[in-house]
């Protein structure tokens, strides 16, 4: 805060307060291309061009501490031919993406700015193949969807019991044959029964005899039973019979 006093004789003193902002100047960090996304093939080598941009005086800056780091390794960028652009080789990049972060130390008067870069190398029948595969998926899944949608509004929304109706409906309005249903007339209903009740009857017969052949059976052997036994009575009366 600065204040200032006007005072003259006869006159009305005056006091004037002025505030002064004191602020460090503002940079930009860029490349020297102006492009932060670099795309190279596979194997190929890159070079970093860096340049500090004094904002207020519109030149660039000299004499400033420019650093790299990235995935395989960190560096220093040198200012080789004086003129504020600050250059370091990357060799044989591999296939991916990578982010290279730039750091910048100058004098404290600087109010510095960084920079992170994107580093893609992918050869270009590769790109393409990624391209198309996403294009395929989506244009199939988009597709599925509009299908699953217009078959939901037409037929899945409904009740089975109310889909069948409608079909049977349509199939009648198109003049469609439906399958004949078989129907039996009365005399074959009849005859049926009556084929029915005699095989029962036969059957019920045929049980009947079946305990009456058993009862016979038993009998005859119950007759034998006791003529053994009597012979058997006999022999033990006259030893002397049976021994003959």
């Amino acid at each position: 805060m600065l204040t200032i006093k006007a005072q003259k004789e006869n006159y009305e003193n005056k006091e004037l307060e002025l505030r002064i902002t004191v602020r460090k100047i503002q940079t930009k960090t860029q490349t020297a291309e102006g492009e932060e996304n670099i795309n190279i093939q596979p194997g190929e080598d890159i070079k970093l061009n860096i340049s500090v941009l004094d904002l207020d005086s519109n030149i660039t800056i000299e004499d400033a501490l420019i650093t790299y780091d990235w995935e395989y390794g960190e560096g220093v960028l040198e200012d080789q031919d004086g003129d504020g652009i600050y250059t370091a080789t990357l060799e044989k990049i591999p296939a991916g993406s990578y982010k290279i972060e730039i750091n910048v130390i100058i004098e404290d008067k600087y109010e510095t700015q960084d920079l992170e870069l994107t580093l893609t190398a992918v050869s270009p029948q590769g790109s393409i193949f990624l391209f198309l595969l996403v294009l395929i998926m989506g244009i199939s899944i988009f597709t599925g969807i509009t299908t699953y949608f217009i078959i939901y509004q037409k037929i899945l929304k409904y009740p089975p019991t109310v889909r069948k109706v409608r079909k049977l409906r349509k199939r009648i309005q198109k003049d469609k044959t439906l399958k004949p249903m078989k129907v039996k007339e009365r005399s074959s209903i009849i005859q049926d029964s009556l084929t029915e009740e005699k095989s029962h009857a036969v059957l019920k017969k045929e049980e009947e005899k079946i305990p009456k052949e058993d009862k016979i059976t038993e009998k005859l052997e119950d007759s034998k039973v006791i003529k053994i036994d009597e012979e058997a009575k006999d022999s033990l009366k006259n030893p002397e019979s049976s021994k003959k």
